[in-house]
């Protein structure tokens, strides 16, 4: 039986941010093709800012192609990530922009092909709490339930593990 795995990233460009506590986060989702007490688990995560935005990126891809190729969909508000990928031949692993985000988004003028428009993050959060609702007992990531339980709507807030794990649930 093949699985089927699916990524979400919340990422960075600038390699310092003496402003920010930001982080980059990847997170992987256990998907399934038949019934089995692993589907919709949790089951990779990395977060961190190492020493370059460019390294970061790489645990990214590493991290999709160690899971089957699986297809990583991306906050589309830091864009270096995807021009890494794609000059790294590496956009195959790119989630396509999923239009079913997008279905209560009145104004979005977003026209990139891969990765998710900012502006759909209600959305996300929504399919996020849906997750959470029906698969509490199935997060073994301590930190990720820490952070998901301190998580607030508030721009200054930082989220980084909250958001990658909303965008691999979006998929």
């Amino acid at each position: 039986m093949t699985m089927q795995y699916k990524a979400g990233t919340d990422s960075y460009d600038r390699d310092e941010a003496v402003d920010s506590p930001s982080l980059g986060s990847i997170s992987m989702i256990k998907g399934f093709f038949k019934a089995s007490s692993t589907a919709k688990k949790f089951v990779a995560r990395y977060t961190g800012r190492p020493e370059t935005s460019d390294e970061f990126y790489e645990k990214t891809a590493l991290l999709c192609m160690y899971y089957g190729a699986a297809l990583n969909l991306i906050e589309y508000s830091n864009l270096g990530i995807f021009k890494w990928y794609t000059n790294k031949h590496l956009d195959y692993l790119l989630k396509e922009r999923p239009e079913v985000a997008y279905a209560n988004v009145k104004n979005s003028k977003m026209q990139n092909r891969f990765g998710i428009d900012p502006q759909t993050k209600r959305e996300w959060i929504n399919q996020l709490n849906d997750y959470i609702e029906e698969h509490v007992d199935s997060i073994d990531d301590a930190e990720m339930l820490t952070k998901l339980l301190k998580y607030k709507a508030d721009p200054k807030y930082n989220c980084d593990i909250t958001i990658s794990a909303a965008l691999a649930v979006v998929h």
